[in-house]
């Protein structure tokens, strides 16, 4: 099927100012020196460690009353899920795509989300974003750098806002907001994804966030939010 994809602006964004260029070369710095492949690394091994998983999917339909399954999974690298524990209340609907919006593939998720060259880690369109080096905070009593990104107003890219954390050179946690927009349909969708130390001198899946907002014309929008936790993590050599 055909889509015609309109920008998210008429115009082009003003030329930087020397500020804001000067912003966008400290943290395109830290960002290409940073390790990203951490990231999705670790969520594609999460299932060769034995850990318990929480996960809770919310879906509304316009004015409706939400549908949400929650449920708490133990799950090792050679066996079967084991629920602990299993919650629903109200009906899931088909997903947006005709893809049944209960399954979420948590081992191939973040090489989804993150892109092979985003736009906005390349200096060719460093104009089109704001860049700004944030702060530190503490993620598991260790200091983490934040960089915070957002497309300006005018610039025609569909990732809107960015958030990178930084432990020690190597990307810990990452927040994307992309939008979409057609002549038949406009997706907002948020994405965050994050790693701890587990104790035994590797990093490990922590959390997942996903929450998309589909509206079409003449029908109410469609959102689902999907959130997973891990934790309970076994040592591998007794897994």
């Amino acid at each position: 099927m055909f889509l015609l994809v309109l920008p998210c602006c008429s115009a082009r964004p003003e030329p930087p100012t020397a500020a804001q260029q000067a912003d966008a070369a400290r943290a395109l710095a830290v960002l290409s020196a940073a390790d990203i492949e951490l990231l999705p690394q670790a969520f594609a091994e999460v299932n060769a460690r034995r850990h318990t998983r929480y996960s809770r999917l919310v879906q509304q339909i316009g004015s409706k009353m939400p549908a949400t399954v929650a449920r708490i999974v133990r799950q090792g690298p050679e066996s079967d899920a084991v629920v602990v524990a299993h919650y629903e209340s109200g009906v899931v609907a088909s997903g947006f795509r005709g893809v049944p919006a209960n399954t979420l593939r948590v081992d191939a998720v973040a090489e989804q989300i993150i892109e092979t060259e985003p736009a906005h880690l390349s200096t060719r369109f460093a104009e089109d974003f704001l860049y700004e080096t944030l702060p530190d905070t503490m993620r598991w009593n260790r200091p983490v750098q934040v960089i915070a990104i957002s497309a300006r107003p005018n610039a025609p890219q569909p990732v809107r806002e960015a958030r990178y954390y930084v432990d020690q050179g190597v990307v810990v946690g990452l927040y994307i907001r992309r939008q979409r927009r057609t002549l038949f349909f406009s997706e907002d969708t948020r994405y965050y994804l994050e790693v701890r130390p587990d104790g035994y001198g590797a990093w490990v899946p922590h959390q997942l966030h996903i929450a998309t907002d589909v509206a079409l014309p003449l029908r109410p929008v469609r959102s689902l939010e999907r959130m997973m936790t891990f934790y309970a993590y076994e040592n591998s050599e007794s897994s």
